[in-house]
């Protein structure tokens, strides 16, 4: 099974391979934990309606899982998860479009400073990737930080209920 990790960042953010990162005192678990709970997705990623793995699970467990998210204004989009790496606090979902891919990578890190560094990556690539970044990565560019800043928010009120 292949595993799909980013390529080598640019190094200034662009249209076609883009990044946030938050950082802040939280338990890159519970972090990991909401990330990998698919019906939490449209809580944090207000760009989606709803995500569902086909296998009816409600977390992703292990790479190869498919499923469908449905974006803003109902267009269905199926994803498969591509990488998962519990130890590391990270995994990634590649979503197909037509001949480009959409790649999103998610990983929670601690830093020098004891601070956790929560990383949301997003790629195109393919034979229309640039078409594709042309036309959704300026938005998705956009709501990123938000998307990042929600995740944040979740995980700390979620690190205070378990305390």
């Amino acid at each position: 099974m292949l595993i799909i990790l980013p390529p080598a960042r640019p190094d200034q953010p662009t249209n076609k391979h883009f990044w946030h990162t938050e950082y802040a005192d939280v338990d890159a678990q519970v972090v990991f934990d909401m990330w990998t709970s698919i019906p939490d997705w449209p809580l944090f990623d207000t760009g989606l309606e709803a995500a569902a793995l086909k296998d009816g699970r409600d977390k992703i467990i292990e790479v190869g899982q498919k499923g469908i998210l449905i974006a803003e204004g109902g267009r269905k989009v199926k994803f498969e998860i591509t990488a998962y790496d519990p130890g590391t606090h990270s995994y990634s979902f590649t979503s197909q479009l037509i001949l480009a891919k959409l790649h999103i990578y998610r990983f929670a890190k601690a830093d020098t400073s004891g601070q956790l560094a929560i990383t949301h990556e997003v790629w195109f690539s393919g034979p229309l990737g640039s078409l594709f970044a042309g036309i959704l990565g300026k938005k998705f560019r956009a709501q990123l930080p938000a998307v990042v800043k929600r995740v944040v928010r979740m995980s700390a009120e979620r690190s205070k209920k378990l305390k």
